[in-house]
Formats: structure tokens, C-alpha cells, sequence
């Protein structure tokens, strides 16, 4: 019986579990210190594409950029499971060959312990950022299935500019034509990529406020609305006339059912064509319809 008590007092093997529990942290260290670096650069490259000041920017390629970002960080983390234990095991042989361990089971037992609770730290890490990864997804297939319908359908009347940012205001798709101006924002749920039945796609909304299946949101209304507004500051300041944006909410994959006619429109995609054919006109001068063009298209890259 003593013998089996002294196995299970933990203190008995404290000064055993020092050099496990220093490697394990040693490679922890390393392995987070080289992940803020490289998120650190991440953060960098993304400050550095939005524009500071009082300037704006038009690309179509903002979030895929920032996808490919997010893929590389995830590869540093999936090459993670794989040389995290390297680096444990290397660095106890390393130990042993100098003779600093004594290489019993408790070491062993307390090393592989220590290694299996990082590696549960890394993999729920990883798991986290293919989530994020996989919202990106389909935040980015959300917005090419808003533009594959504007741009056929608004090339000959309008000018259609994607992913318009300043450091105030971020618009997924800006329509500028006879009819005004109008800030699209794209909204992606999962929902709208799973496989469920079309009854379970229904949104409803009140004007102010959206009911998914799944519970309400209202910072997609406010959101929309505080950047349509704060587009409309920018353009009326850089064309010295009064230019109002109206915000449009595209829902990709939803079913849109309305209790009130107040609000700003929220659409699928496949209804851009009804909403503009019969849309209230908030006509602007042709010469401001044109400044308002030459501005934006001072913004967007050549190669866009």
C-alpha cells in the first residue's frame, strides 16, 4: 500500500516535471513570439491599404487579398502541428545527450502531457481561424454574387465601383447614375451556403431590424445607414453640392419579406433589376453625376 501512495502524491515528482515543463515552455514562448510577428506584419499590411485622411480608395480584390492573408497565417499554424512536437522532442534528446535528464517515466509521462496541452492550445487556435477563414469565404462569394448581377445589369445607365474605403467608411458596391447614388452593402449568413430547405432562408424585416431564423440583427440596418451617411459627407465636400447616398442591403441566398415599407431596401440579388426599374429617382446635374465619377475613378487602380 505504500508503495501506491507515494505514486500518487504528486509532490514526490515535482523536481522531475522542471525540465518537461521548461521545454514545453521554451518551444510555447517561441511559437507564440513568431505568431505576434507575423500577425504584427498581417496588421500592417492591412493598415497600410486603407487610406488615411481625407482620401479614398476603389479595388475589387480587398477582401480576396485579405483571404490570402488569412490563409497563410492558418498555414503557419497547420505547419504548427507538425513541428511544435518536433522541436519538444529535439529539444529533450538534446538534454539527454548532455546528461541534464535522468530519462525516467515521469519525465517522459510529464513531457508528453505538457506537449498534448499545447498542442489542445494550437489546435483550438487553428480552429478558430478556419472559421474566420470560412466566413471570409463566404462573405467573398456573398459579394461576387451581388456584382455578377450589377455589373451586366447597370454597365449601360450606371457606374458601378467595388469595395470603396477611407478610413470613415467601407461600401461594398457604389452605384453612382440617373437615378442618385446608392451604398450597397452585402450581408452573408451561413445559412445562405448550407444545403437547408428554402423555407428555412426566409429574413423578415421591419424597417429597422432583421429576423433570421436564428435570432435578429440590427448593426446590418445601422451599419448600412452610418455609411451611406458618411459617403454622403465625403462626396459633398468633394463636389461642393449637396449629394445624398441611399443605402440598398443585399442578402445573398435569403428570402426577404418586408412588414413595412419604411426603411432602406434589403434585397436578394436576382431583385437589383426590379428595384432599379422602379426605385424613386433622386436626380443629381449630370455634372455632378460626372465629378462624382472622375473622383472615384481617380481612386480605383489601373488595374481594376
Amino acid at each position: 500500500q505504500g508503495p501506491w501512495n507515494n505514486m500518487f502524491e504528486f509532490h514526490n515528482y515535482i523536481t522531475q516535471l522542471i525540465l518537461p515543463a521548461a521545454i514545453v515552455a521554451a518551444v510555447a514562448i517561441v511559437w507564440i513570439i513568431a505568431a505576434a510577428g507575423l500577425r504584427y506584419s498581417m496588421n500592417r499590411k492591412r493598415r497600410g491599404a486603407v487610406p488615411a485622411g481625407n482620401a479614398i480608395h476603389c479595388r475589387a480584390q480587398d477582401l480576396l487579398n485579405q483571404l490570402k492573408v488569412t490563409n497563410d497565417y492558418l498555414k503557419y499554424f497547420k505547419v504548427g502541428l507538425f513541428i511544435i512536437p518536433a522541436l519538444i522532442v529535439g529539444a529533450y534528446l538534446a538534454a539527454k545527450y548532455l546528461e541534464m535528464t535522468s530519462g525516467d517515466w515521469v519525465e517522459i509521462m510529464g513531457l508528453a502531457i505538457f506537449s498534448l496541452l499545447l498542442m489542445l492550445l494550437v489546435g483550438w487556435r487553428l480552429a478558430r481561424i478556419i472559421g474566420a477563414r470560412n466566413m471570409m469565404r463566404l462573405v467573398h462569394e456573398s459579394r461576387l454574387a451581388t456584382r455578377r448581377v450589377l455589373d451586366p445589369l447597370l454597365k449601360e445607365k450606371y457606374r458601378v465601383f467595388h469595395d470603396v474605403v477611407s478610413d470613415q467608411f467601407s461600401i461594398d458596391h457604389l452605384v453612382v447614375g440617373p437615378k442618385g447614388v446608392f451604398a450597397i452593402q452585402t450581408h452573408a449568413k451561413p445559412l445562405s451556403a448550407s444545403k437547408q430547405s428554402p423555407g428555412d432562408r426566409i429574413v423578415t424585416y421591419n424597417g429597422r431590424e432583421l429576423f433570421f431564423p436564428k435570432g435578429s440583427d440590427h448593426g446590418i440596418v445601422e451599419n448600412a445607414r452610418l455609411n451611406a451617411e458618411k459617403l454622403s459627407q465625403w462626396l459633398t465636400g468633394q463636389t461642393e453640392e449637396p449629394v445624398a447616398v441611399r443605402a440598398i442591403i443585399s442578402l445573398p441566398g435569403w428570402t426577404v419579406r418586408r412588414t413595412s415599407s419604411e426603411g432602406m431596401p434589403v434585397i436578394s440579388p436576382k431583385q437589383f433589376a426590379s428595384l432599379f426599374e422602379h426605385i424613386q429617382p433622386w436626380q443629381l446635374p449630370a455634372s455632378t453625376i460626372e465629378s462624382i465619377e472622375r473622383r472615384l475613378q481617380q481612386a480605383q487602380p489601373e488595374s481594376d
